[in-house]
């Protein structure tokens, strides 16, 4: 399905998915058919269309069964950015789905399909990426401090080996979702780990109570700031960053699958970012306290990082 037509994009999604052949190819088709429709009319078209056709369209009651979708549609999509994302990461076992049990079967059928996509599997790709750089500076740097913002459920530093976690001197979580610290309280707290409420008013108070960082890593947070604070963030937390300390921000690219299906169906309008935006955002830090700085994205294309060593 290549056609920018919106009326035939919702009528052939809804009946490919009722004739149940392959709902993995219907999410694709869909969200691609939705992409091209988004880069093709301006930004209140779009709106338009959101607001006059797929909210009337049947295919929204069909689709908002599907159990991420209906929870990013319903809950905050900045205070329940913890929930998504274990639907996302549930996929591969690393935590169990929260499912309500309410879903019906062809609600879960479809949640499995839409996992798979390639967004999804950006998203645990970054997870796993930054885990692995977690467990690096633990194997290499005895007494190594850590930060994570937004922290959500912290999901990106359980499954680190345990005899690593030993040089481990200090973890600090802040999120701006409460329910989210508690988790990591209840779940991580033996290991030491602190949690802090964020918010752009309390965040530079934080710092000032805490030690500098050989390692900090802002997960999605690009994804919902714009130009001016993102950088005002990004030059208070390398500030706090050692020498030779290492600091990761990850936020969605522009072209990745799920765009105008986040928007359409879940109401949900992150901010995109390609490399050459996220180096923008860099311009303002010390040149001389910078030993390194790069951009790269997951396999999938997904998700782009931007990686700052201090010197």
């Amino acid at each position: 399905m290549t056609t920018y037509n919106p009326s035939f994009i919702l009528d052939h999604t809804l009946n490919q998915f009722y004739s149940e052949q392959d709902d993995v190819l219907t999410f694709i088709q869909f969200c691609q058919g939705l992409n091209l429709l988004r880069k093709r009319t301006s930004h209140n078209d779009w709106v338009q269309f959101i607001k006059d056709m797929y909210l009337n369209h049947p295919l929204r009651d069909f689709i908002i069964q599907e159990p991420f979708t209906q929870h990013a549609l319903y809950k905050s999509k900045y205070n329940g950015d913890s929930v998504l994302m274990d639907f996302i990461y549930a996929v591969d076992g690393l935590v169990q789905a929260p499912f309500t049990g309410y879903e019906t079967a062809r609600g879960k059928s479809l949640f499995y399909s839409l996992m798979s996509l390639s967004s999804c599997t950006g998203i645990r790709n970054a997870r796993n990426m930054i885990e692995r750089k977690i467990d690096y500076v633990l194997c290499h740097k005895k007494n190594s401090h850590f930060l994570s913002i937004p922290s959500g459920n912290l999901r990106e530093f359980p499954n680190t080996k345990s005899d690593s976690q030993l040089f481990l001197s200090s973890l600090h979580a802040l999120d701006s979702d409460e329910e989210a610290l508690f988790r990591i309280n209840k779940e991580l707290g033996h290991s030491g780990i602190k949690t802090h409420h964020f918010t752009f008013l309390n965040f530079t108070k934080i710092l000032k109570i805490i030690q500098p960082f050989d390692f900090i890593w802002s997960n999605g947070l690009l994804n919902n700031v714009k130009d001016t604070t993102a950088e005002e963030l990004i030059q208070n937390l390398f500030d706090y960053l050692k020498p030779g300390g290492e600091f990761i921000l990850t936020g969605f690219h522009p072209t990745h699958l799920l765009c105008g299906y986040l928007e359409v169906c879940c109401d949900w309008w992150p901010l995109y970012r390609d490399e050459r935006q996220l180096l923008r955002l860099v311009e303002q830090l010390p040149k001389e306290k910078i030993d390194n700085v790069k951009t790269y994205k997951d396999p999938t294309g997904t998700i782009v990082f931007l990686e700052i060593v201090k010197a």
